[in-house]
């Protein structure tokens, strides 16, 4: 389980904090809950009624890859609800390769202990970023009471998913290495498969 250091002063309500894997649908997520769910969320940062942020699944977020300095700490807060949103694990495991510099690699492993070993410039493998996936998914869903997926999110209220920068390539589950049945299992989960 996961722990966070204690708050110095009484914690903070919101109704919902929303995590997932990093490339899991976050920005299209806040766009929902804004649009439809009659809820005021922030994406990265507090709302009136909660956060969407994927990086909030793990402690010691002063240390997140792109932030010089973080004003809000999760362990300030208490949520009526943590939901793990997630997204098709070969989408997701896709965009992670594609689209996360060396730098986030490097910043993940003390939060995983998923160790890339990678130089700058060069991608994880396939197999690697199954690896992370899963451990990440793991750390939100022992954290969350629901998940969502944001494929049927999306769909329902017909909002296009922004899906990074760089032409996704083909990826099947074949192509994970070892850690194609753990990923199968996660998706079976969630419909996936």
């Amino acid at each position: 389980m996961v722990e966070y250091a204690k708050a110095a002063q009484p914690l903070i309500q919101k109704p919902l904090l929303v995590i997932c894997c990093p490339r899991s649908g976050s920005t299209s997520c806040t766009k929902l809950i804004n649009d439809h769910m009659g809820l005021s969320v922030g994406h990265e940062e507090m709302g009136v009624d909660g956060i969407v942020y994927c990086h909030w699944a793990v402690p010691r977020l002063a240390s997140a890859p792109s932030l010089e300095l973080e004003t809000i700490q999760r362990q300030d807060y208490e949520f009526v609800r943590v939901v793990h949103l997630v997204r098709s694990p070969l989408s997701t495991i896709d965009s992670l390769r594609r689209e996360m510099s060396a730098h986030y690699w490097t910043w993940q492993e003390l939060h995983t202990g998923i160790v890339m070993d990678i130089e700058d410039g060069d991608r994880p493998t396939h197999e690697q970023v199954a690896a992370y996936w899963c451990r990440w998914y793991d750390i939100c869903e022992i954290q969350s009471s629901e998940t969502w997926a944001i494929e049927t999110l999306s769909a329902d209220h017909k909002v296009k998913m922004n899906a990074g920068i760089r032409e996704p390539l083909p990826l099947w589950y074949e192509d994970l290495g070892s850690m194609q049945e753990q990923v199968e299992v996660r998706a079976r989960e969630n419909g996936y498969l």
